[in-house]
């Protein structure tokens, strides 16, 4: 089990992996989720596009995106396609769980 994963579980949420973004694309179609939480870079339109499908996907879902880069517009840009919470690089995984769980209680 991932240790984020494992965190997530310890404080009382179901938790799925998603190894790659067509995965995470495919859970996130078949069945509800509260919250979608991304390791992602944010420099490479791949990550950008899985984004862009989650949002697709479900309008509502918040969407913590943690290690993003430090980039000149990248607030704006997350911000423009509705990621909840964007959190630099590099990032503990307690603070990725701790900003996911105020985003899922919001």
């Amino acid at each position: 089990m991932d240790k984020l994963q494992e965190l997530f579980v310890r404080s009382g949420c179901e938790a799925e992996i998603a190894l790659s973004p067509s995965v995470a694309i495919a859970v996130v179609s078949e069945r509800y989720m509260s919250v979608a939480v991304l390791n992602a870079e944010l420099d490479k339109e791949s990550d950008w596009q899985v984004v862009r499908h989650l949002k697709q996907s479900d309008p509502t879902l918040p969407v913590v995106v943690f290690n993003a880069p430090r980039a000149k517009g990248l607030s704006r840009e997350a911000r423009r396609l509705g990621i909840a919470r964007l959190l630099g690089s590099p990032t503990k995984i307690e603070s990725v769980l701790s900003e996911a769980l105020k985003v899922m209680r919001n």
